[in-house]
C-alpha cells in the first residue's frame, strides 16, 4: 500500500508566518472609519480652510472647529474613548498650557474692571472655545501621521493662494471689501501665508525642493496681489528669519527668542525712545509720532494701569467710546499692556520664548519654518490690528495643529535602501 507523505508548507527562513485577519471584520470597519475621519478632519483644517477663507466671510472661525471635531472623533474611536482624555490631562500640565490658562484666567478676572463687560465677555468666551478645540485636536494627534495626509497641507496652501489670485483678478471690489471683522483681504492673505509654513516644512523634510519653491512663489504672488501692507511686511520678516535660521540655526533662534520676549516686556518704554528719536531723524511733529505720543501720555497719566491693565477688549473700544484718544497704536504690544498689563505681558513673553526654544529641537527642515512662521505671526501682530479677534486666534490654533502634525510625521519619511550583498 502506497503511503502518502504530507509535508508542511515551506516558509522563508528568518521570517515568521503572521496570521492574517479576514477582511470585512468589525476591527477593519473601525480602522477604515478612523482613517477616513482623520484624513477628512485634517483636510478640512489645512486644505479646505485656506480656500474657503477666500470665498466665505466666516470660513476661518467655522471651518477649523469642524475639522478639529472630525479629527478628534478618529482618535476617540481608535482608543475606545480613553486616550484623548488622558492626553488632554498631560497637555494641560505642560508649561505652555499653564501659561495659556493663566492668560485666560487673568483675562477673565479683568472683566471686573473693564468698562465693556458684555463685549469683553463674548470675546473671552470665543477665545476659550478656540483654545478648547485646539487642545482637543492636539490631544487627538496620532503618534505617527501618514504622509498621504500631510501632503494635504501644501496642497491646501497652494490652491488657497491660487484662489486668492483668481478672486482679486475677477472681483471688482476685492481691494476694498470689508466685513464686521475688518478688511477681507487681510484675512485672506494671512490664511494663505501662515498655513503655507507647515506645508513648506513638510515638503522640505521630504526633500521636495522643487514643489517647495513652487509653493513659495505662488504664496508670495498671492500676498503681493492682495496688497495688505501689514501682511506683506510680516511675510518679509518671516522670510528673513527663515533664511537666517537656514544659514545659522542656533544663533538665529537664540537671538529671536530674546528679541521677541524683550520686545513684549519692554514695550511701555518704546514710546519714550521712539518719539525723540523720530523727531531727531524726521523733524518736528511727524505724523508717525502721534500714536507713540498717545501711548506715552497714557503711561504717564495712569502708571498703576501698567500692572493691571484697563480690562479685556478695551484698546479699540475705548477709542470708539472717547475714553482713549483716537489714533493709539494698532499693535499687540500696546494692546496687551493696555488691556492686561504686566500680568498679561509676562506670560505672553515667556510663552513666545518657550515656543522658539522648542523650535530649535525640531530638526533642520522644521525649525526654520517654525521660526519663520512665528516671526511672521509676531510681526503682523505688531503692525496690524488683530489682538484677540476670533479669526486671528483660530488661525494661530490651526497653525499649531498643522505644525504638530508635521512633527508627528517626520519619523520614517524615507524608506531604507535595500542592499543586495549582505
Amino acid at each position: 500500500m502506497t503511503q502518502i507523505e504530507i509535508k508542511p508548507p515551506k516558509t522563508r527562513s528568518g521570517r515568521p508566518v503572521v496570521p492574517t485577519r479576514p477582511r470585512g471584520t468589525q476591527a477593519d470597519a473601525a480602522a477604515d472609519a478612523v482613517a477616513f475621519l482623520r484624513r477628512l478632519g485634517f483636510a478640512v483644517m489645512v486644505a479646505l480652510l485656506p480656500i474657503a477663507a477666500v470665498i466665505m466671510r466666516h470660513a476661518v472661525v467655522v471651518v477649523a472647529p469642524v475639522g478639529a471635531i472630525l479629527f478628534s472623533m478618529a482618535r476617540l474611536i481608535e482608543s475606545e474613548g480613553r486616550e484623548p482624555l488622558k492626553r488632554i490631562w498631560r497637555l494641560i500640565r505642560t508649561p505652555a498650557a499653564g501659561l495659556l490658562l493663566f492668560l485666560l484666567f487673568w483675562a477673565g478676572l479683568s472683566l471686573l474692571w473693564t468698562p465693556f463687560f458684555d463685549d469683553a465677555s463674548e470675546r473671552l468666551f470665543k477665545a476659550a472655545g478656540v483654545g478648547l478645540f485646539a487642545l482637543v485636536a492636539l490631544a487627538s494627534m496620532p503618534p505617527r501621521m501618514r504622509a498621504s495626509n500631510l501632503y494635504l497641507s501644501p496642497l491646501g496652501a497652494g490652491f488657497g493662494a491660487l484662489s486668492a489670485i483668481v478672486w482679486v483678478m475677477t472681483v471688482p471690489n476685492a481691494q476694498t471689501a470689508i466685513d464686521g471683522e475688518g478688511p477681507v483681504l487681510v484675512r485672506t492673505a494671512l490664511s494663505v501665508t501662515w498655513l503655507a509654513w507647515p506645508g513648506l516644512a513638510w515638503l522640505l523634510m521630504r526633500s521636495e525642493r522643487a514643489f517647495a519653491i513652487a509653493l513659495a512663489v505662488v504664496v508670495v504672488t498671492a500676498a503681493v496681489m492682495t496688497e495688505p501692507r501689514a501682511a506683506l511686511l510680516a511675510l518679509l520678516a518671516g522670510t528673513v528669519a527663515f533664511a537666517a535660521c537656514v544659514l545659522a540655526p542656533r544663533p538665529t533662534i537664540l537671538a529671536t527668542q530674546w528679541v521677541l520676549a524683550l520686545a513684549i516686556l519692554a514695550a511701555p518704554l518704546l514710546p519714550f525712545v521712539v518719539t525723540p528719536l523720530t523727531r531727531a531723524l524726521f523733524g518736528a511733529e511727524p505724523v508717525m509720532v502721534q500714536p507713540w505720543e498717545i501711548w506715552r501720555d497714557n503711561v504717564l497719566s495712569e502708571p498703576i494701569r501698567l500692572l493691571t491693565g484697563h480690562g479685556l477688549d478695551t484698546a479699540l473700544r475705548s477709542q470708539l467710546a472717547g475714553l482713549l484718544v483716537t489714533g493709539a497704536p494698532q499693535s499687540i504690544l500696546f494692546e496687551v499692556w493696555y488691556e492686561l498689563g504686566l500680568l498679561g505681558a509676562v506670560p505672553l513673553a515667556v510663552l513666545v520664548f518657550l515656543a522658539l526654544r522648542n523650535a530649535a529641537q525640531q530638526g533642520d527642515a522644521i525649525a526654520p519654518c517654525l521660526v519663520g512662521a512665528m516671526v511672521n505671526l509676531f510681526a503682523f501682530a505688531c503692525v496690524g490690528l488683530v489682538g484677540s479677534q476670533t479669526w486671528w486666534l483660530t488661525l494661530i490654533a490651526d497653525l499649531s495643529i498643522a505644525f504638530t502634525a508635521v512633527i508627528h510625521g517626520r519619523f520614517g519619511t524615507r524608506r531604507p535602501k535595500a542592499f543586495v550583498n549582505r
